[in-house]
């Protein structure tokens, strides 16, 4: 007797007793096993009689997948990618050697240079990844094949673009229980000014924006104009009494990282004054970030001029928020902070072979006629070339 049965309902294979997909007639799945087609040598499959249309059969003789197509009279292969499995590798990282490279300034996309690069000790060749968190818009990732053991140095690129200045924690994850590595990034914020220049958002050195004229985290350092940063540019760093023989930053001189209180003779900071450091992007000891410099007198003149009132008050209501940092007398002595500002440009008054500045308090903005001996520590607001 032939019973013949008509199922309407949907087949699930599996071992946990999941519904089958609503589009699918037979659902098989499983973490721990694959599904076989029937293997057959090109001789066996020659040899089948009236196969359907659609039948697909691996060829055990050249290792490929065939469909018979009815229409065509012939077994057409099943063309896939020549890609393979490959099992994953085993590594641990070694945070210690972890490396920040390239510019972060918000606003702009990452490229080729934002990347982070560790070594690794690889125990088991194989495939690999290390990714992490995305933070303020951008993050870090890198993949690929370890053919070796041993210690291997890998990147992780950089991809977004960073939307705010501030200070960004990630965390990078390593494939196959390689572990994690904690680092930071520091974004350089931006702000765009009445007079259409981009500046820095905050003073150099500065943790953050200042949110009133007296804001002490928006002080920022004060430096000996054409000084690199050093550590002498730091309020409390420690003064030294004679002057600097070179410009040079950290040469293994005993004025390294000290504010030097020289007060006499052409009251600079150097012993023979050099009007060439400071001057550009590419400056001698620019103190500024990559593609930043110190402003010129002009540039101050300019931006300036559209504050509205001409005193401290319209400097900190303008886009720059400049804030009353003060400044440091050459005899080490740290002034007015929270009742006048004091910013370099780089630019000499040649009438003096003093310094332009910028200079503010409650009744009053100098930038015309105002300077500065090289050995006083002022704030610096940095431009973007």
């Amino acid at each position: 007797m032939l019973i013949m049965v008509s199922a309407t309902a949907q087949i699930a294979i599996n071992t946990d007793g999941s519904a089958a997909q609503s589009s699918a007639i037979l659902d098989v799945s499983s973490t721990t096993r694959g599904m076989f087609v029937p293997r057959m040598t090109r001789v066996q499959i020659e040899a089948l009689s009236s196969p359907a249309n659609g039948l697909m059969v691996f060829d055990t003789d050249d290792g490929k997948f065939y469909i018979y197509i009815t229409a065509k009279g012939v077994w057409r292969e099943l063309e896939y990618a020549t890609g393979t499995v490959t099992p994953p590798g085993a590594f641990t990282m070694s945070c210690s050697t972890l490396a920040v490279h390239g510019d972060y300034t918000s606003g702009v996309t990452l490229d080729a240079s934002n990347n982070v690069t560790l070594d690794v000790d690889v125990t088991v060749t194989g495939d690999w990844s290390i990714t992490t968190n995305t933070v303020n818009g951008y993050r870090f990732a890198g993949g690929g094949t370890f053919t070796s053991t041993g210690t291997q140095q890998v990147t992780l690129d950089g991809s977004g673009t960073p939307s705010a200045g501030e200070t960004d924690n990630f965390t990078a994850t390593g494939s196959n229980g390689a572990g994690t590595c904690s680092f930071s990034v520091k974004v350089i914020g931006t702000v765009t000014s009445a007079g259409g220049k981009i500046w820095m958002d905050r003073n150099l050195g500065a943790s953050k924006v200042a949110d009133s004229l007296a804001d002490v985290d928006s002080y920022g350092d004060l430096y000996q104009w054409g000084r690199a940063e050093e550590g002498h540019e730091k309020r409390n760093s420690d003064t030294y009494t004679s002057q600097a023989t070179t410009s040079a930053p950290n040469a293994g001189n005993s004025w390294d990282g000290k504010f030097i209180t020289y007060d006499t003779g052409n009251y600079d900071w150097l012993q023979t004054s050099d009007d060439n450091l400071w001057q550009g992007v590419n400056g001698t000891n620019n103190p500024c970030p990559s593609g930043f410099r110190l402003p010129t007198h002009t540039e101050w003149q300019n931006e300036a001029n559209t504050w509205d009132p001409q005193n401290d008050a319209g400097a900190y209501a303008s886009p720059l928020k400049m804030p009353d940092a003060g400044w440091r007398y050459r005899d080490g002595t740290i002034t007015n902070p929270g009742s006048e500002g004091n910013y370099w440009s780089s630019t000499i008054n040649q009438n003096d072979s003093k310094v332009f500045i910028l200079d503010f308090d409650n009744a009053s903005l100098n930038f015309d006629t105002d300077d500065a001996y090289r050995g006083d520590g002022m704030s610096i607001r940095c431009i973007k070339d």
